[in-house]
């Protein structure tokens, strides 16, 4: 055969929907963004936040690859009442 099937991390997009809050710190930044997911896929999570300019809004992308890497601490939870953490030594 010309193809194999290969095992790659994707997210789950029944844990984490648009809508949901989350905070994310990438390992680069000295400081975390919270925010709201705009939208998930497979590979990616696009997060809208709001930077301190006013009627801005800004985004960033949290990408499987990088999480599996251990590169981001993540929080997230549909209502605040109830969350889960992924953190970059890989606990959730």
């Amino acid at each position: 055969m010309i193809t194999k099937k290969i095992e790659k991390e994707v997210f789950n997009t029944a844990a984490i929907d648009r809508g949901f809050f989350i905070f994310g710190k990438h390992r680069s930044w000295a400081e975390g963004l919270n925010g709201l997911v705009a939208n998930v896929t497979e590979e990616e999570i696009l997060v809208q936040f709001l930077p301190d300019v006013r009627n801005v809004t800004n985004h960033y992308r949290i990408r499987v690859s990088d999480v599996a890497n251990g590169e981001w601490d993540l929080r997230f939870s549909a209502d605040l009442l109830d969350g889960e953490e992924v953190t970059a030594d890989g606990a959730s």
